[in-house]
C-alpha cells in the first residue's frame, strides 16, 4: 500500500461515505455514533468488514474508488447498508445481555451462536464458502440492505445488486419473504 494514495483516496471519499451513512440513517435503527475508518486490501471485491469488538466499520478504499470510478455508487450504498446492519446486530447482542434488546432473542441468539463460530467468505483455499451466506447474520444483512435498496430508489436497482446465488435459488423463498417483511415494515 502506497501511504500517499490510501490519504488521497480516504479524503477524497470521506465525505461520500459520511453522507451515505447520514442519509440512510432512518433505516439503521442505530441510535449511536457510527464509528468508521477507510481500510486498504488490493482486492476491490474486499469491501470491508465490522469488528465484533469494537464496533467500527472498516471500509476498503480500493473497493469504493473502483465502484465510484465505475459510476455504481449504489454499491457502495449497498455495502454500507449490510455493514449497518451488522453493527445493528452487534447493538442488539449488547443490549440482550442487559435485557434490552428491541428485537426477539431467536435471532440474537443465533447471531451469538454463530460469531463463536463464524464462517468466512472463503475458505481455506480461497474458494467462495456457501456456509457463509447460510450464516443468519449474513442472510439477515443481505436481506436487509437489498431492501433498503429496493425501498429507496424503487427497485432501480434491483438487477444490478449482488445477490449471492444461493439467495436465488435454495433460500429464494426465504430471502424474498424476508426482503417483503422489511418493506412492509418501513411502508407502516
Amino acid at each position: 500500500m502506497d501511504e500517499t494514495i490510501f490519504n488521497k483516496l480516504s479524503e477524497q471519499y470521506s465525505q461520500l461515505i459520511s453522507k451515505l451513512i447520514n442519509a440512510n440513517s432512518i433505516y439503521t435503527n442505530i441510535d449511536e455514533t457510527i464509528k468508521w475508518t477507510f481500510a486498504w486490501d488490493e482486492n476491490p471485491a474486499i469491501t470491508g468488514a465490522v469488528s465484533r469488538k469494537t464496533n467500527v466499520m472498516s471500509i476498503n478504499v480500493v473497493f469504493v474508488d473502483k465502484a465510484y470510478k465505475d459510476n455504481r455508487i449504489f454499491d457502495i450504498e449497498y455495502f454500507l447498508l449490510h455493514e449497518l446492519r451488522h453493527i445493528y446486530q452487534h447493538i442488539q447482542i449488547e443490549r440482550y445481555s442487559v435485557n434490552k434488546n428491541t428485537i426477539d432473542p431467536v435471532f440474537i441468539l443465533r447471531w451469538i451462536e454463530e460469531g463463536k463460530n463464524y464462517i468466512k467468505t472463503l475458505d481455506e483455499n480461497g474458494n467462495e464458502n456457501p456456509n457463509y451466506f447460510k450464516q443468519d447474520c449474513e442472510f439477515d444483512a443481505y436481506v436487509f440492505s437489498y431492501a433498503v435498496m429496493s425501498y429507496k430508489y424503487s427497485r432501480k436497482f434491483n438487477s444490478l445488486l449482488f445477490i449471492p446465488n444461493i439467495y436465488k435459488n435454495e433460500l429464494k423463498a426465504e430471502f424474498d419473504a424476508a426482503v417483503n417483511d422489511f418493506l412492509d415494515s418501513f411502508n407502516a
